[in-house]
């Protein structure tokens, strides 16, 4: 008859526990807290205190707190009642310091709170301090506050406002005796949530919760939640005046909650180590203010304070690091009266990087469109900074990412849905197809430019390859079959590639050193010295690459004009040579062949002179080093021109982006020598990035 009993007794037992552990008071970790730090606020200095925080809330003591949280905090069996709710300095910011009977000092988080402590605040942070659970003044920036007396075992406190700010937070439906504030214009009696201003001989209070009351000059004025007034040094109490209202978020999207967690991308390439989410806050005006005051802030408090101030109008823009951040405004009318702060909000800023170039980056606030470039290498490497964030593209499964983690992307559109905490966004990320590389640099067949004589009709083979270059050719050689030496040459020209190497430009500018030019035969006009050379243009194409580069088709067209200073024999004239061909070129690994064929025209001469120009060349790579063979030759097509050909060869060592080159070329019998010159010998350089 007792095993039925103890059946029913069991999971009344167990209900009453799990309504017990429900019901388990909490608190609140506050900034620069840990579990000794908050056992020590709530219970007191004993072990005991921590032993039972730990027991209540296993395996969060074994890693860093996180602000806000609220862990349970059961009270201590009989016999070990907790502590006194000693006032401790909750938050500090940057050169906050604290005055005590032993002097100044740096104030630090934890510190108690003394009677008749002084703390000031710079403008660099703020500080907080608590009683307990049931009162919290935040001091501002710039402020001067003396601790008088402050709340303890339920005693009335007193609080000095010298200068700046005080932020009280208390909790009006408890028994808690009323706070004095006492500032430069008069005395004030809270029990509630208000801000008090203080600046010389002026004070003003505004209300959000509960009542306040001010005394000056033996007048008392009640002023409730949504009202604020002034007290002036020496006046009593001035009228009432109504507070502007709390500003409401305005939502993101048409179908979002104005209040929920939102997510913000930190765009950066690889080698950046801290990139920065720009976050637009936005907000809708509030009748009959004036400004607003917007806090940025690591905590729920908005004691850690990173960004914001004072805006005309929203919305406010500003740029963070990954990371959770708090934010809320306040509307202030033309009397300065700060109205309730709006329902805050929190966002995570969360790293996102690549190394693809970003074309274009996604609208802050709308994640999207994201734009990539370079698709063979195109990934996405998301962090939420230690965040729970779950990253699922497109029908995949979602990916812990509170670490950084990879995502390769294909060509095509891609839906990254992003999921931390309540916050949710849709990141679009377009990658590009694959465009086709540009034409191989390796095993491209480059041959010999070797600048023309003085007087030729026809031009050297020349390569087919676009490229962009920059060069200088020094040489020496004859033009005469009678004289050893007749030119010194320096050659200077680029060429400018477009089109991905497909279509170029290119210019040459001579400059020489004349001996004797003129046939030695008639001294009296002979002439030696510095001269300007013959400019000569041109352009090439290769509208056809077949076979991976290996085949190659395309027109070249040549243009020289007479600029040249130097001494001309009189029956050479000043000739324009147009040289238009076609090229053709093969590449077979490390051999190339290439040959140009087209019409050769010399006119503005005594005699004009058309003839069909022909060049073959022949180039192997050996390592850095291509040997290079070039024939030329001319077949006249008018009267009065002889056929001819030259022959040379040359070395060009790639030191890339910088080439040097060696070469030699010479005319082959009388026709030959008296069209491409007995001799010439030439060294170059040349860059081409």
């Amino acid at each position: 008859m007792r095993r039925p009993f103890v059946v029913a007794v069991i999971p009344l037992l167990l209900s009453q526990a799990a309504l017990s552990d429900a019901a388990s008071p909490e608190s609140v970790v506050l900034a620069g807290e840990d579990c000794v730090k908050l056992a020590h606020r709530v219970y007191g200095d004993g072990a005991a205190g921590l032993a039972l925080l730990k027991k209540s809330n296993p395996g969060v003591c074994d890693a860093p707190l996180t602000v806000g949280a609220k862990l349970k905090t059961p009270p201590l069996p009989k016999g070990k009642p907790a502590a006194a709710e000693t006032p401790r300095l909750s938050f500090v910011g940057p050169a906050v310091r604290t005055k005590t009977k032993t002097g100044w000092m740096e104030a630090l988080p934890g510190q108690p709170v003394d009677k008749r402590m002084r703390i000031e605040t710079s403008s660099q942070g703020g500080a907080e301090v608590t009683a307990g659970d049931k009162v919290k003044f935040q001091i501002p920036p710039n402020s001067k506050v003396v601790i008088k007396n402050l709340p303890k075992s339920g005693k009335a406190a007193e609080v000095a406002l010298e200068q700046g700010t005080l932020r009280a937070d208390m909790d009006n439906k408890s028994p808690t005796a009323p706070i004095t504030v006492k500032t430069p214009g008069g005395d004030v009696k809270l029990q509630g949530d208000a801000r008090i201003d203080a600046e010389a001989n002026r004070a003003s209070v505004q209300v959000y919760e509960g009542q306040v009351s001010v005394r000056n000059k033996g007048t008392t004025v009640n002023i409730k939640a949504g009202q604020g007034s002034v007290i002036l040094r020496g006046s009593g109490a001035q009228t009432l005046h109504d507070l502007p209202g709390a500003p409401a978020w305005q939502a993101r999207a048409a179908a979002e909650d104005g209040n929920r967690p939102f997510l913000v991308l930190a765009m950066a390439g690889l080698i950046e180590a801290q990139p920065l989410g720009e976050v637009v806050v936005d907000f809708a005006p509030v009748q009959g203010a004036a400004r607003y005051i917007v806090e940025v802030a690591r905590d729920p408090g908005f004691n850690d304070r990173r960004a914001g101030g004072e805006i005309s109008a929203p919305p406010l823009r500003v740029h963070l690091s990954p990371g959770k951040y708090y934010v809320r405004v306040s509307a202030v009318d033309n009397d300065k009266f700060v109205g309730p702060p709006s329902m805050p909000r929190s966002f995570y800023i969360i790293n996102v990087r690549t190394d693809a170039k970003v074309m274009a980056q996604a609208t802050p606030g709308q994640n999207g469109p994201l734009q990539l470039g370079r698709p063979e290498r195109v990934a996405l490497h998301l962090s939420g900074a230690g965040q729970p964030l779950l990253a699922t593209v497109d029908s995949g499964e979602p990916m812990d990412c509170s670490a950084e983690q990879k995502l390769a992307l294909s060509e095509g559109e891609h839906k990254i849905r992003l999921t931390l905490g309540e916050a949710e966004s849709e990141l679009l990320v377009s990658v590009p197809q694959v465009v086709p590389p540009p034409m191989p640099l390796a095993g491209r067949l480059d041959g010999l430019t070797v600048p023309v004589p003085l007087s030729a009709l026809g031009l050297p083979g020349r390569s087919l390859l676009p490229r962009t270059q920059i060069y200088a050719l020094v040489g020496a050689g004859s033009t005469r079959s009678d004289s050893g030496f007749t030119v010194g040459r320096l050659d200077v020209g680029g060429e400018l590639a477009l089109l991905q190497q497909r279509l170029s430009f290119d210019v040459n500018v001579p400059l020489l050193y004349q001996n004797n030019l003129v046939a030695a035969t008639d001294p009296a006009t002979s002439s030696s010295g510095v001269a300007f050379g013959d400019v000569a243009f041109g352009v090439r194409g290769v509208p056809l690459n077949a076979l991976g580069g290996r085949l190659l088709l395309g027109p070249l067209l040549r243009l020289q004009l007479p600029t040249g200073t130097f001494a001309r024999e009189a029956t050479k004239g000043r000739p324009v040579v147009i040289d238009p061909a076609l090229g053709v070129a093969a590449i077979l690994g490390r051999f190339g062949l290439q040959t140009t064929q087209g019409v050769t025209a010399a006119v503005n001469l005594p005699q004009n002179q058309v003839r069909w120009a022909m060049s073959y060349m022949a180039e192997v790579q050996l390592w850095k080093l291509a040997l290079i063979a070039q024939l030329d030759a001319s077949i006249p097509l008018s009267n009065g021109v002889s056929a001819a050909a030259s022959a040379g060869g040359g070395v060009r060592l790639h030191l890339d982006p910088f080439g040097l080159l060696l070469g030699v070329r010479g005319g082959l019998g009388s026709a030959g020598v008296d069209v491409y010159g007995r001799y010439y010998g030439f060294l170059g350089f040349e860059w081409a990035p």
